[in-house]
């Protein structure tokens, strides 16, 4: 059915595809360790912190202001109006921001309006808000989800 030599499995084959995905899933872990050992646990805002948040409570944060707006098991939605920029932190959740007004700015790329964010779990990132006056200050919808 094969012909001759030939084989349905090859173990040295097999062998050799199973290193090449356990070596990426290790670069994928040395990733992130490496991203951790920058970080400080003075910049890392926690699943449990935000919990603690009450649904319509807004707290001004390196003022950038935020209100809660919903929270299930795991989501929690909240709208951050950010008039200069939010400081560099990271997250033991995923975040995705929906820019609603206004210009920002992170490492990666220049947002407007309608575009989507996206930060993985302890990714670092920072905003900065490309405004072109004093008024104007940039709108999201944040949400987090683990």
């Amino acid at each position: 059915m094969f012909g001759k030599g030939r084989c349905c499995f090859n173990p040295v084959k097999f062998k050799a595809i199973m290193a090449n995905l356990i070596q990426n899933k290790i670069d994928e872990i040395n990733k992130v360790i490496s991203r951790a050992k920058k970080m400080t646990f003075e910049n890392l805002v926690t699943w449990e912190e935000l919990s603690n948040w009450a649904i319509g409570e807004q707290r001004n944060i390196s003022g950038s202001l935020n209100l809660k707006i919903l929270e299930e098991d795991n989501i929690m939605i909240f709208k951050t109006t950010i008039p200069d920029e939010f400081v560099n932190h990271w997250h033991d959740f995923f975040e995705s921001n929906f820019l609603v007004k206004g210009k920002l700015k992170d490492k990666k790329r220049i947002y407007k309006k309608g575009d989507w964010m996206y930060y993985k779990l302890l990714e670092p990132h920072f905003i900065k808000n490309l405004k072109e006056s004093m008024s104007e200050p940039a709108e999201l919808i944040v949400i987090f989800t683990r």
